[in-house]
């Protein structure tokens, strides 16, 4: 059995800054962080590997993060935590002993279960996965028309980076501009006009029925019964919080599906901390609760835990 005095699981921002903070604070313990990925993309880079730069290698977090900070890190997949006995298991039949846990699981790509033919060929989806990333990238160079389902950050982002590179693309969204959930009309209208005028097309203010194709997507089908061509199409329809490990080990998920947290990033159980996208938000004026993913608000949520791990004394 190896043992630690605090393990993080999950090796994104989240994780990488509530180890590094953590260490930092707390110098006399020892840190291990837990990923199933050999390599960790930079998250708010990934829509960049499809045109600005040359390819994903370009976009890695450097392990030296880690290292140079005194954490060790094992390449595994946690698959059980027992909160009692304060032990993980993993997918090669390690078992981690450990004194505290943060849970830096991260988020998952959201795929509408009501979409008929997201399991056709060339439907991708962007999940923070290198080796999934790579192959979709070598795939969509050999492809001509592209469609993007959401006109949310990354839908955009990807979009945008794909007709850099010539790719004739259409985003696809149900609201009446592209990111309208982030930002106000008058915002979000000039936000759609610039990427028409960078040669994006936009159909907004519509609903997809259903994706269509003999074993290979052909078209994207709307409600009213038009359709557009399709080579490929791209799921960027949102993520939802990966919580399954926290709550196979019994820790409450909010309405919302994330990990309950307080202000300080820590579970009912005292040891036990969540961090990034798979952790509750509260909105800073209302205190109400959030579904906001973003890299910042992880890195803030690390180093708030990090900080904490062992200076709460209830």
């Amino acid at each position: 059995m190896e043992r630690t005095d605090v393990l993080v699981i999950g090796g994104s921002a989240a994780g990488i800054v509530a180890a590094t903070t953590g260490k930092t604070f707390y110098p006399d313990k020892s840190f291990m962080l837990l990923r199933k990925e050999k390599q960790v993309m930079v998250p708010c880079g990934i829509p960049y590997i499809f045109g600005t730069l040359e390819n994903s290698e370009q976009n890695i977090i450097p392990d030296a993060a880690l290292t140079n900070a005194g954490i060790t890190f094992k390449i595994d997949e946690a698959v059980s935590v027992d909160q009692e006995k304060k032990i993980c298991a993993t997918a090669d039949g390690t078992e981690i002993a450990f004194d505290k846990l943060v849970f830096a699981t991260g988020s998952k790509p959201s795929v509408p279960p009501w979409l008929k033919g997201a399991d056709l060929e060339n439907v991708f989806i962007i999940p923070k996965d290198k080796m999934y990333l790579d192959q979709l990238r070598d795939k969509l160079m050999d492809l001509e028309k592209i469609v993007v389902l959401g006109g949310g950050f990354i839908g955009v982002e990807v979009a945008d980076e794909l007709r850099k590179i010539h790719k004739d693309v259409t985003i696809v969204e149900m609201l009446p501009y592209v990111l309208n959930l982030a930002f106000d009309e008058e915002l979000a209208s000039k936000a759609q006009a610039c990427l028409i005028e960078r040669g994006v097309h936009v159909r907004s203010n519509v609903r997809v029925k259903e994706l269509a194709g003999n074993g290979k997507v052909s078209d994207v089908i709307f409600s009213d019964g038009e359709s557009i061509k399709a080579d490929a199409v791209i799921l960027s329809t949102g993520y939802r919080p990966n919580v399954s490990l926290a709550q196979q080990a019994g820790l409450e998920i909010n309405q919302l599906g994330f990990i309950k947290v307080n202000e300080y990033m820590r579970t009912a159980n005292k040891d036990f901390f969540a961090v990034g996208d798979c952790a509750e938000k509260h909105s800073f004026i209302t205190r109400s609760q959030k579904g906001v993913m973003l890299a910042s608000t992880a890195c803030a949520e690390g180093r708030i835990a990090g900080m904490n791990l062992y200076k709460l004394s209830t």
